[in-house]
C-alpha cells in the first residue's frame, strides 16, 4: 500500500483565539503541545516565504504578552526545525525570550512544505514568486499532480496552473520583477506566456518606462505581433462509439496535459452551474 500523502486528517490550520485551547485540551492526540528553547530551534532553509517585512510591531507585542499562537515544529536529528511561524521565532528571539509554545509534528520534507504553504496562503504573505516556486517544487520534487495540489490548497486546478507558470521565468527575468516589485500575478503571467528572454525584458523595460507603463493587454497584444502567423494547439476528442467529437482551439502554440485538463474541469464546472449558453 502506498503511503498516505499531505496532512493528517486530524490537522486544521486555525489563526483564531481558540486554536492554543484546542491543543491544550489535548483534543487530537495526532500533534505535541509543549515549550521549546530557542536555543534548540533551527529555521527552514526551504521556507516558502523569503521576505519578513518589518517586525518591530510583533518584537513589541511578543515583549509585552509573549507567543500567544503556538509555532509548528518538527523533529530534526535532537533539534527543531520551524514548519510554520517563522516570524514569531524570529520576534521571540529579538525579544529576548528564551523559549516558545510549539505544536511538535512528525513531518515528511512534502508535508512540511505543504502545511508551511497552507499557513503562509491563508495569511495571504507569499508573493507570486514565493508562491509559484513552492508550488513547483510540490510538482516537480514532490510528485504533486496540479489537481493534488489544488485539493490541498483549496483552489482551482487553472489557477495552481497558471501560477506555476510564473515560475518558468527566466532567472535574470524573475530577478528583475522581484526587484522592481512587481507582484501582479496577471502581469506575470502574461510576461511569461511571451515566446522569449528578449520580448519579456523588453516588455518589462516598457512596463517599467514611465512614459508607457505596459499593462497585462498591452503583453496581449505584444504576444501577437511577435508571433507570426501563430499555430493553434488544436485537441481533438472522439468518443469510442462515435457520438460525438470535441475539438478545442488553444490561442497559444502548444499547451501542456494539465493545462487541457484545466480547462475542461473549468468547462464542466460552467456547464453544472448553468454559466455556458451554449445548451
Amino acid at each position: 500500500m502506498s503511503k498516505k500523502r499531505g496532512l493528517p486528517e486530524t490537522v486544521r490550520m486555525r489563526h483564531d483565539n481558540h486554536f492554543v485551547d484546542e491543543i491544550a485540551s489535548e483534543v487530537s492526540s495526532s500533534y505535541l503541545f509543549r515549550t521549546v528553547s530557542l536555543e534548540r530551534i533551527d529555521l527552514n532553509p526551504y521556507q516558502p516565504r523569503k521576505e519578513f517585512g518589518d517586525l518591530e510591531e510583533l518584537i513589541a507585542s511578543v515583549k509585552e504578552k509573549g507567543v500567544l499562537e503556538p509555532v509548528i515544529l518538527r523533529p530534526r536529528e535532537g533539534r527543531f526545525e520551524v514548519v510554520a511561524g517563522e516570524r514569531r521565532v524570529r520576534a521571540a528571539r529579538e525579544a529576548d525570550l528564551k523559549e516558545v509554545p510549539a505544536v511538535v509534528m512528525e513531518l515528511e520534507d512534502d508535508e512540511a512544505l505543504e502545511l508551511a504553504l497552507v499557513e503562509n496562503l491563508q495569511r495571504k504573505e507569499l508573493t507570486p514568486f514565493e508562491e509559484a516556486f513552492s508550488l513547483k517544487t510540490l510538482n516537480d520534487s514532490y510528485g504533486f499532480s496540479h489537481e493534488e495540489i489544488a485539493k490541498r490548497l483549496g483552489k482551482s486546478r487553472s489557477s495552481v496552473t497558471e501560477t506555476i507558470k510564473i515560475a518558468s521565468l527566466p532567472p535574470q527575468v524573475a530577478l528583475l520583477c522581484q526587484e522592481q516589485g512587481i507582484g501582479s500575478k496577471s502581469f506575470l503571467l502574461e510576461l511569461a506566456r511571451l515566446p522569449g528572454e528578449k520580448e519579456m525584458v523588453e516588455a518589462l523595460q516598457a512596463r517599467l518606462d514611465p512614459g508607457q507603463g505596459a499593462t497585462r493587454d498591452d503583453l496581449r497584444e505584444k504576444r501577437k505581433e511577435v508571433t507570426e502567423k501563430p499555430k493553434r494547439y488544436v485537441f481533438r476528442f472522439s468518443a469510442p462509439d462515435r457520438r460525438f467529437k470535441l475539438q478545442l482551439q488553444f490561442k497559444e502554440e502548444k499547451a501542456s496535459r494539465e493545462e487541457v485538463i484545466a480547462i475542461l474541469e473549468d468547462l464542466l464546472l460552467s456547464l453544472r452551474e448553468g454559466r455556458e449558453t451554449g445548451l
